[in-house]
């Protein structure tokens, strides 16, 4: 699945942008070229593969779902998943991070959005302040 952004809608570069997402940069040996994977459990397979693209004006996210590795000697094909339920949701969740298209009109933080907390968080009445919201009060 593939999914066109503008440059400006990435809080981040979107290297790091992708790394704050779960994802984590690998180079195929082969190729020498880098994309990135976000596993689904804790061994290499499934994960989300992804890679990006400049086009200039905007970025290319290209995802599908690896589930398994190659099955053959000196292949690079696998058993990969294009456009299933997993894969929409994963894009979905990474289109739910970026800017919205008005960049000017950016309410609430990236680390809110991602799910880190943190300080924009408002305080529950009779809730004590944690070390980071007494740390910057």
């Amino acid at each position: 699945m593939k999914l066109l952004v503008d440059k400006r809608r990435f809080p981040l570069n979107p290297e790091l942008f992708l790394r704050r997402a779960g994802f984590a940069l690998i180079r195929d040996r082969q190729n020498n070229a880098f994309s990135f994977v976000r596993r689904l459990s804790t061994g290499f397979y499934p994960r989300f593969h992804l890679y990006l693209d400049d086009l200039g004006a905007k970025i290319a996210l290209n995802l599908h779902l690896d589930q398994k590795k190659a099955s053959y000697d000196g292949s690079a094909r696998h058993s990969g998943e294009y456009d299933g339920d997993l894969v929409v949701q994963e894009m979905a969740r990474l289109e739910a991070l970026l800017l919205p298209d008005s960049v000017e009109s950016v309410n609430g933080s990236l680390l809110t959005k991602m799910g880190h907390g943190g300080y924009d968080e408002e305080e529950e009445p009779g809730k004590k302040p944690n070390f980071w919201q007494r740390l910057f009060s």
